[in-house]
């Protein structure tokens, strides 16, 4: 009796062992923007369609890190230097590769944006 009890205490304790010891699968975003079209401009000056409005200067273009808001920027010239489609969901969207110029002619760090802000 004491065998088929220590029996059944080890095979209670070898299942608890394997599904507490079992790793958790971890929830990741999926990003899958993929490049369609990719075209070089000649260096274009852009300027919001709303410069009050939130819009966000992204450091890469898949939308990992914001790099600036174009609101903070009111006086500033964004130089256009490429232009690309990218999809995301089925659908396509333009962004600029843009290069911030202030009044004063200091550089301000540039990124992608895009087109309808």
């Amino acid at each position: 009796m004491k065998k088929y009890a220590f029996l059944t205490m080890m095979i209670g304790f070898l299942l608890a062992g394997i599904i507490f010891c079992q790793s958790p699968q971890l929830a990741q975003a999926k990003t899958n923007y993929q490049i369609v079209k990719r075209s070089y401009t000649a260096n274009v000056a852009y300027h919001p369609r709303n410069p009050e409005k939130n819009g966000y200067v992204w450091q890469t273009i898949d939308h990992s890190k914001v790099g600036h808001n174009i609101k903070n920027y009111p006086n500033t010239t964004w130089q256009v230097s490429r232009q690309y489609v990218i999809k995301h969901n089925g659908k396509n969207a333009v962004y600029y590769r843009v290069q911030g110029i202030s009044p004063k002619n200091n550089s301000v760090k540039g990124g992608y944006i895009w087109r309808a802000i």
